[in-house]
């Protein structure tokens, strides 16, 4: 085996060794949540690694979209978010860390997103209707298009 080799078998040792105390701390509701921090600094690890010239907010969301095996969940829209747009802070805050939250909302034209709010109601309930864990809170951009009229 050669030195590179080596390091990298040696390397996931470690991490297997670490995932086992973290196994044990998942178990324990005193140390749940350091478990969790634990985990999510291996997930930003690989997506450093993954892909080296994402920032690494961007890196995390892909790895985790790419490999959590729950794309079709992280694609969905947030109705109860797209709801409450207007009063939303990220829409009256024009910093660039504002805008990097929001940015496909940023374009939608105020008018137009009145339409769509209502066609969106009609389809999908309120937003009394949908708070909370309800199914019809996160719904996929296919199923949106599906239900605006094309003139908007």
């Amino acid at each position: 085996m050669n030195e590179k080799s080596e390091w990298i078998r040696r390397y996931f040792e470690i991490w297997r060794d670490d995932l086992a105390r973290v196994e044990k701390l998942l178990k324990s509701k005193d140390y749940y949540c350091e478990a969790i921090l634990i985990l999510s600094c291996y997930i930003g690890a690989i997506a450093s690694v993954r892909f080296p010239l994402r920032n690494d907010g961007e890196a995390y969301k892909m790895v985790v979209k790419r490999y959590s095996g729950m794309r079709h969940l992280y694609e969905k829209i947030d109705l109860l978010f797209f709801y409450q747009w207007p009063k939303s802070e990220f829409r009256h805050v024009f910093s660039k860390k504002s805008a990097k939250h929001s940015g496909a909302y940023q374009r939608i034209n105020i008018r137009e997103y009145s339409q769509i709010k209502k066609h969106l109601i009609r389809k999908f309930g309120d937003q009394a209707a949908i708070k909370g864990d309800s199914p019809g809170r996160y719904v996929t951009i296919g199923a949106i298009k599906h239900c605006i009229s094309p003139s908007l």
